[in-house]
């Protein structure tokens, strides 16, 4: 299977590279109303932005437009269960989640669930890499997913959608648009259910369909923006969701009854005030969540609430045409009550840095420095570093050499959580180093590579103890490395090809099985996407996924199998009407696969969508 990919990928390359062209690139649609899928332009790094979808419905999922467009990997627990991201060989918590400029995390965890993210609530998605997120401080070492709800312009201020899928779901989403002098918002409302009862086949070769898997949300987002004057302006932001969702049994389970059920508010006022060499952004912000766990078979009923407030400033400022700096400070304070914590258990976090850029006279050279120390209740002072060195000329493509250092703070799981709980935990810490290349060629070929080495310390591990349950520990050393390739061309006006391939190695330094892939960890990924417009009317998409072997234990006794995942979308657009229609065949082929071990997947499955704009 291993050979038979890298010939595909190579074919891929050799196909895209003598291809002529004819007339300009199309965009890429991703079935998402106005959404935007971009590499990161952050901090004035001089990273490119690359506009990759505007789309004609909102079909697709978030996390497969994550997967398909940046090779993001995701431990699935099937639809309707929760999911985690992972970039580049990581664990969930080396990944941010960035939203409208504030870094949010349940606090227990220090995770977030993408199952949980409405693309309704979007306009802008960015990926900041290996070698672009270390910015964003603790818990971004192996990269961030930024989203945004900023305001476009648009003609029609309503749009309506509907959906239906052969998982038995229903959704439908509203969106208003309203603009008057100096003011402007946008709100969305969505609301969706699945019964996501599909047919898998159990470990005795027999099929049945799925179990108690249903799950439900209502969600709602506001966007506003304020502009008094044309070199200030003011934004409020908010985000709430419910969300309930029946556990379904694992193959090695007769039944389940468990269910658990989420909700959540999170909120954001920012001031921004502009000048010739200053640019000031003050941001304020409120996030609360519930979650309670129900499992009637063990009699477990589990309530956790949870509080965020966050306050930060920033300025950007540019004294000299060659050199820029960007320096801030900010205050992070959780708060939590759990069934599972004897009392409220709080956990402040206070920050500040400094970002430094210097672009050399007269060469094509720019020099980038990054500090970022950071103090955290019951912690010595962390901090976050990175230095890096860019080379960019026309012929030989934009280069960047990087090195940084960054951890990951103990959650309020990892420190109070009872039993088990180890308030003496110490940070993971990382080094990581790296090298990137990207190069727009003749014939509207564009490339990227990312190279990249880390070092890893104080790992937090949950080990048995002595004493009959589980406790979390700094167990291990890690190491990882790998490489990310990325391929995009267009042909003519009419079709657009965007190939990508990574390859990590992630192990442990200090157990028996020294060297073993780290479990949940796929070696290789790759992702091919093929787009086609016939007329202006019709739009054919046709996407490819392979997932290498996951190992489910340290010894490598257990694994779950390679698949291959093939979907295909098919939009028509009615002439000179903001109707669109579309139709989407998800694994096409009918493979059989486990995202997480004993967590069957769906087969073949069919979905159906409209929207219109008024």
């Amino acid at each position: 299977m291993r050979s038979g990919l890298i010939v595909l990928l190579w074919a891929g390359v050799i196909y895209c590279k003598l291809t002529p062209l004819s007339g300009q690139a199309i965009d890429t649609a991703i079935l998402m109303d106005e959404l935007a899928v971009s590499a990161p332009t952050l901090l004035g790094t001089g990273s490119d932005t690359v506009d990759l979808s505007t789309g004609a419905s909102q079909l697709t999922q978030l996390t497969d437009v994550l997967r398909i467009e940046s090779n993001v990997y995701f431990r699935d627990y099937g639809p309707g269960s929760s999911s985690t991201v992972s970039m580049f060989g990581s664990k969930s918590n080396e990944v941010a989640m960035i939203w409208n400029g504030i870094q949010i995390a349940n606090p227990m965890l220090g995770v977030n669930d993408y199952s949980m993210i409405s693309t309704a609530d979007l306009t802008t998605l960015r990926i900041a890499r290996v070698g672009h997120s270390t910015i964003f401080g603790a818990g971004s070492g192996a990269g961030a997913i930024l989203l945004d709800q900023k305001i476009k312009p648009v003609l029609r201020p309503l749009t309506l959608s509907a959906g239906w899928s052969s998982l038995q779901e229903l959704k439908g989403n509203a969106s208003f648009t309203d603009a008057k002098g100096s003011w402007k918002s946008r709100t969305s409302i969505q609301a969706g259910k699945a019964q996501n009862d599909f047919r898998y086949k159990t470990h005795s070769g027999t099929y049945k369909n799925l179990d108690h898997a249903a799950a439900a949300h209502t969600n709602l987002s506001h966007h506003s923006e304020f502009h008094p004057r044309k070199n200030q302006y003011w934004t409020f932001s908010a985000w709430g969701r419910k969300h309930n969702r029946e556990i379904p049994p694992t193959l090695t389970e007769a039944r389940s009854e468990a269910n658990q059920s989420d909700a959540f508010l999170r909120s954001v006022i920012q001031y921004h005030f502009t000048t010739s060499k200053h640019h000031l952004n003050v941001k304020a912000y409120y996030g609360f969540q519930k979650q309670r766990y129900r499992n009637p078979l063990i009699d477990l009923n589990a309530v956790h609430r949870f509080q965020n407030g966050q306050f930060r400033v920033d300025n950007q400022w540019q004294p000299h045409p060659d050199f820029f700096i960007k320096y801030g400070v900010q205050s992070n304070y959780f708060t939590s009550r759990s069934d599972n914590y004897h009392g409220r258990k709080h956990q402040h976090r206070n920050s500040a840095y400094a970002h430094l850029q210097y672009e050399v006279p007269g060469l094509p050279i720019e020099l980038i420095l990054m500090a970022k120390p950071e103090k955290v209740t019951g912690q010595k002072m962390g901090w976050t570093t990175e230095g890096k060195i860019r080379y960019s000329q026309k012929t030989t493509g934009d280069w960047m050499v990087f090195a940084n250092k960054n951890m990951v703070w103990p959650t309020l799981n990892d420190l109070h959580w009872s039993p088990g709980g180890n308030p003496d935990l110490m940070p993971e810490k990382n080094q990581i180093y790296g090298l990137s290349w990207k190069k727009s060629w003749a014939d509207n070929l564009r490339s990227s590579s990312t190279l990249y080495y880390r070092q890893a310390k104080n790992w937090i591990q949950w080990l048995p103890g002595n004493l009959g349950f589980w406790q979390p520990m700094n167990a291990h050393q890690g190491r990882s490395y790998g490489i990310n390739l990325e391929l995009e061309k267009a042909v003519g006006p009419h079709v657009k090809m965007r190939s990508g391939y990574q390859f990590v190695r992630s192990y442990i330094m200090d157990e028996a099985n020294r060297k073993n892939q780290t479990v949940y960890n796929p070696e290789h990924l790759w992702s091919f996407t093929g787009i086609s417009n016939i007329k202006k009317q019709w739009e054919w998409k046709l996407e490819g996924q392979y997932t290498s072997t996951r190992y489910v234990t340290k010894d490598h006794t257990e694994a779950l199998d390679p698949y291959f995942l093939c979907h295909s979308s098919l939009i028509y657009t009615l002439k000179n009407r903001p109707w669109s229609f579309a139709m989407r065949i998800t694994n096409l082929f009918d493979s059989n696969y486990e995202g997480i071990k004993n967590r069957p997947m769906p087969g073949r499955q069919i979905h159906l969508h409209t929207i219109i704009k008024l």
